[in-house]
Order: C-alpha cells, then structure tokens, then sequence
C-alpha cells in the first residue's frame, strides 16, 4: 500500500510548482488510515493582487482533489481543500478504500462545492458561478482531466494539467499603415454581447442555457498603442458578436463579427480581435480616408501551471530497479473497469467478422470521446449498447448490429475496412473522403512490425497521442486498450485487450483480459505469450478531432 501512498504524492507534486525535501517522510498513522506529508513552496503557486495580470491569469489560490473509487464514490471528502500550514500538507486515506483503480481529479479556485459528498457524475456535470469580476483576485476557476491511479503498480509519474474554465477576449489596433500617425486601441468602440458571465462547466465545453450578457461597451479598457488588452473573461458562450466603431469617420465604418459558435464554446481560449485601418486609394484632395479590416483569432492560453515528470521521493524500503520502470498507459478515458467494450461473436452470420468486431470497439470508444468533448453524434449514428442487452454476451453494440452486420458480409477482412466508411456514412462534415484514413494519419495510422521495438513505439505513442488501437495477429483481430511499458527501454511487457471470440472454461468470456504478456520470438517479431500467436500489426483510430503529422 505505500506504493498507492507515493503514486498520490506524485499526483500532486506535478501540478504544484514545489519543492519535496529528501528528509520528508510518512507521519506516524491512526489505525486503518495513513498519513501522507509533503512541503509546499506555496509563492511558486499563490500569487499576489499586485502581480502582473498574466500571472494572475494563472495563480492557485486554492486547490481541491477528488478521489474516487472504480464506482464513481468520492473518498476523503474532508480534505478536498488543502489547507497549507508550516509550508506542510497532510492527507489521511483509509487503507480500506485504496483497493483497486481510483480516479483523481483536480481543481482549483473554486468553493462552491456542496459540504456533501459527490460522485464523479456529479463533479463532471458540475458548473462554477465564479463572477468573472472577481477572477483576478480569487483566481480562474480550472480543473484537470482524469488520473487514472493503480494502487498495485510499483511507480508512477504523473503529468497533470489545468484548463481555465473561462476565455478571454484580447484588443488590439494595427495601425502599420497608419501614416505614422499614433492611433491607440481606443479608437474604436468596442461593445460585445452574449457573453455567459454567470456560470461554466467544469469539465465540458458546452454553453449555459442560461441568459446571456447584453450588450455591454467595453472601450474604457482599451488605451494601449498596438498591445493586446484585455476586455472580458467569460464562460462557455453560445453566440458572441463584437460591435466596432470607429470615432473617428476616417478611420471606417462601424462592423460587426460574430465569433465561431463552435470556439466560443471552449474553455481556456483567447480571442484576440485585431483591428487593422487599411488606407483607401485617394480620389479627391479630401484627407485620405482608412478602410477598417480585423480578424478574430483563437489561440490558446499560455499557463505556467504544468509541470511534467516529477519524481517520486524514495520510499522507506527501495523497490527493486527494475520494476520502477514500469507504467501503465490506458486510452483516453479507460481504465480497468470501464470505457472499454467487448463486442463478441454470435457465431450465427458473423463467425469471420472479428475485424468487425473490434471495429465497433474502436468507433464506440470514438464517439464516447466525441461526446465528452461536448458535441453530439448525428441522430441516425448507431451509438451506445442495444437496450435490453447490457448483459449479453454478444452483439452488445449498435454500431455492430446496425452497421457491420448490415454493410458486409461474413468474410474475413483487415482493421480499416470499415472505419472509413462509417465516418464518412455518419460524418461526412467532419470526414469528407477516405484520404485522410490512408495517409497523413490525420485519422488513422497502420503499420505492420518487424520486432517487439517497432511495435511497441508505435502503441504506445498511439496511446499517448489519444488513440484507441486494433490489433492484427495472424489470421485474427483484437482491440488493445492498454498496456505496460518499461520507460527505460521503451519495450511493452504486458496489454489490455478485449477479444470478439474468447473463452474462459469453454465459455464466452465478456470482459478485459489483463496483463497478456508480449514476448520477441526468436526472429524478433512480436507475439503474444502463450500460443505464441504473432501480431502482425496495428490500427490507431485517433479521438476527435484527430492529429495532423
């Protein structure tokens, strides 16, 4: 257990810019609880009302942790706020409740939690109502993605980042072509409706259904010559228009822009409205008169609140070398115990289709990770489990059933047959046509392996690049959720699957089959221990909205 004890110090200590010194150590415990003591250089994460705005952009002001077993329970609700005393933080957790995976989310500057304890449904649908007025000195609400904790793996180190929940709205006058005449930001009159100022989801980037801001004139912010500036933080919004006019008739006249629906429902986005007064040709002895030209740009928010592998304090007792190597990757959004599917054979019409099979698997984690990005599959999109079959142990998915089932025939085939032609069946806006399935891997990648080092960086670059993975052994197909690697040499020991014709005691297994070995036969090439059955190679289907290389 003080394996589990070190990996949630690990967990904290990327996200706290701080300073673990070598003789801190584990507290003395209560019986059935154990204490965990790390120290905090709190000025490298707590900023000042003086500060320059750009670090109050980022500052801790205070930071929640969520813990919560593989049902989605909440434990140590009592210590979701971390006080910080003496420059120490103690947390106590139950040795009873560390049993198995745990999900960790973080969250910071947010205090409108319920004193009751939530499940992890209701912290993922949970809205700040923060005032973005008192953003700059309690701090911009922020949360994390899931960390996924195994209390029996032997190390760990943790990557964690905040996302601000509010975007910002930048100002800033271009006047290059100004005749070297000074024109401040100021010269216009900005005004900016449909601002959502009073609440924002946590942890999804869709819009309050609640009233937006009026119309509101934010031009008393704006002095600065040719400097980005600041008007307004906000919450996810569904429509946004920026009203300019110039105050003087030379400089154009007034516009409107309304920003992307789509963008202006992220969280942690900058919009930076550059405003451009373009000279006109002159055709009179009139003074030459400007033409205003601008454009919206999206950029992403700037943070100095990640920090990346972070060792782990040495333990009272050293495990051995080799095993500290060893990490377990997962996709995005599995775990041991959930976000992944086991879409088994009939065996009536669908004896050859295990490629189909790990098909559905792969679009269904897609579309799980579409939904969680805040969009929504099209209506006719088979999607989910068959209701009334949550417990069979065949045909589960509607994207099986309602789709490979009915495009192909019973007939043996390649992961990637039909992964394009249900994009582009389904999401013609999004997939347009099959090229970028077979080249670029915007979409997708394969590749076919020569020894255990090839396979082993591609899956788990795969995985780190937000991709669910199909594997191909010889004269079959799986879906590889996850696996454990060794950091030192690269090479993977153990993976995850999920297999469309699997038994257990000569019956149907329904279910994710762990740590199957992987071993280099005397050629070098990849097989599964056991039989020794080969992999021949892998598919990576990449989560929305895909990867350019």
């Amino acid at each position: 257990m003080h394996r589990f004890y070190y990996m949630l110090l690990s967990l904290f200590l990327s996200l706290i810019t701080s300073a673990c010194s070598p003789e801190d150590q584990l507290l003395e415990s209560s019986p059935g609880n154990q204490n965990i003591e790390f120290r905090v250089a709190t000025r490298s994460f707590v900023s000042n009302e003086s500060d320059e705005q750009t670090t109050q952009e980022s500052a801790i002001k205070n930071l929640s942790l969520f813990l919560f077993d593989r049902n989605g329970q909440e434990l140590v609700q009592q210590s979701r706020q971390h006080p910080i005393q003496d420059g120490k933080v103690v947390l106590s957790v139950s040795t009873a409740n560390a049993q198995g995976p745990l999900n960790a989310y973080m969250v910071a500057n947010e205090k409108g939690f319920p004193s009751s304890p939530m499940t992890e449904t209701e912290l993922l649908s949970y809205k700040t109502q923060c005032s973005p007025s008192n953003f700059i000195t309690d701090g911009f609400p922020m949360s994390s993605a899931a960390v996924t904790i195994q209390s029996d793996s032997p190390h760990t180190s943790a990557s964690v980042t905040l996302e601000r929940t509010p975007s910002a709205i930048y100002v800033q006058i271009d006047a290059s072509e100004a005749d070297g005449e000074t024109i401040t930001n100021n010269a216009y009159q900005v005004e900016v409706e449909g601002l959502q100022n009073t609440e924002g989801a946590l942890f999804h980037n869709v819009a309050s259904s609640m009233e937006a801001q009026p119309r509101n004139d934010y031009s008393s912010k704006l002095t600065a010559v040719n400097t980005p500036e600041n008007i307004a933080y906000f919450y996810q919004s569904s429509q946004i228009k920026i009203h300019i006019t110039p105050r003087d008739s030379r400089l154009g006249e007034a516009k409107t822009v309304t920003v992307d629906p789509e963008s202006s429902k992220i969280r942690n986005k900058k919009f930076l409205l550059q405003i451009k007064p373009v000279k006109l040709p002159d055709v009179s002895s009139e003074p030459p008169t400007r033409n205003m030209t601008f454009t919206v740009a999206v950029a992403e928010w700037k943070t100095d609140v990640i920090i990346t592998e972070v060792p782990i304090p040495g333990t009272p007792v050293p495990p051995p070398p080799s095993p500290m190597g060893d990490v377990v990757l997962f996709a995005e959004g599995v775990s041991i115990t959930s976000g992944w599917y086991d879409q088994n054979k009939s065996r009536v019409g669908d004896s050859e289709l295990c490629w189909a099979c790990a098909e559905s698997n792969m679009i269904q984690w897609w579309q799980d990770r579409y939904i969680a990005a805040g969009k929504t599959p099209p209506p006719d999109a088979p999607n989910g489990v068959i209701p009334g079959r949550e417990n069979a142990l065949s045909r589960r998915l509607a994207i099986f059933e309602n789709f490979h089932m009915r495009e192909f025939e019973n007939r043996g085939s390649a992961i990637l047959r039909g992964i394009p032609q249900y994009f582009t069946t389904y999401y013609p806006e999004i997939f347009s046509d099959f090229k970028p399935f077979f080249s670029g891997g915007t979409y997708a990648s394969s590749k076919s392996f020569r020894n255990l080092k090839e396979f082993s960086d591609f899956v788990v670059t795969g995985l780190k690049e937000r991709g669910i993975v199909g594997l191909g052994l010889i004269g079959h197909a799986t879906t590889l959720w996850g696996v454990t690697y060794n950091t030192e040499t690269g090479l993977v020991k153990d993976i995850f699957m999920t297999d469309s014709d699997d038994r257990d005691n000569g019956k149907i297994y329904h279910g994710l089959w762990e740590n199957r070995s992987v071993k280099e036969r005397a050629d070098g090439r990849p097989v599964l221990a056991g039989k020794g059955t080969l992999i021949e190679d892998a598919t990576i289907l990449y989560a929305y909205p895909g990867i350019s290389k």
